[in-house]
């Protein structure tokens, strides 16, 4: 695609939109949902592949409520009302909502198989198999019962140390867990702190 004829305005245009993005803490992408431009258009305007028309421009610019006028003037600093960076922080952290469960949906895709794999590598690819896999997670489970459930159910064998560290990368994301209280055999409460594991529904 042909550049842009006026090399110094398409500089001046690819500056002001770096400027934004700075200010905003938006992503060119975060930017060109936020402003209903095309995200390949926006990348071609910031990289001055091609003239953005007056337009175009405003749709952005009314968004992030920065006046035509003060985006042209290069004496002028760029600013944003607090307002509409509350809105902005909302639009990024629902886009990383979108992407966060995107990527839990591949991954979740990439477990459906039980693994064929050996070693420490089957260990950690059988744990998420069964988290993203199977419904065992669905209800609480202690890791004493896992040491039992996995070794009987899956044939993996594991000490509850290892099973503690395997589980660890996924509490907060795909497990919660809760402390349990456990009885002594008087039927007083127990002091050892024990952990239920569960879905993080």
């Amino acid at each position: 695609m042909k550049r842009t004829q006026n090399k110094d305005l398409a500089n001046f245009i690819s500056n002001r939109i770096d400027e934004i993005l700075l200010l905003t803490g938006l992503t060119l992408e975060q930017l060109a949902i936020l402003s209903d431009v095309g995200t390949s258009a926006i990348r071609s305007y910031h990289s001055g592949t091609l003239p953005i028309s007056v337009e175009t421009l405003d749709k952005i610019l009314t968004k992030t409520t920065i006046e035509l006028h003060d985006f042209f003037n290069s004496q002028t600093a760029l600013t944003i009302d607090q307002d509409t960076q509350t809105k902005i922080d909302r639009l990024k952290q629902q886009q990383q909502e979108k992407e966060q469960k995107h990527l839990a949906q591949e991954v979740k895709k990439s477990y459906k198989e039980k693994p064929t794999s050996t070693g420490l590598k089957r260990e950690r690819e059988y744990i998420a198999y069964i988290i993203y896999s199977t419904d065992y997670f669905n209800m609480p489970k202690t890791i004493e019962q896992m040491t039992t459930d996995f070794e009987d159910d899956h044939e993996l064998t594991l000490e509850s140390g290892r099973i503690y560290e395997l589980l660890r990368k996924y509490v907060d994301k795909e497990l919660v867990r809760t402390e349990i209280i456990k009885k002594n055999i008087d039927n007083t409460d127990s002091k050892i702190r024990v952990f239920a594991y569960s879905k993080n529904f």
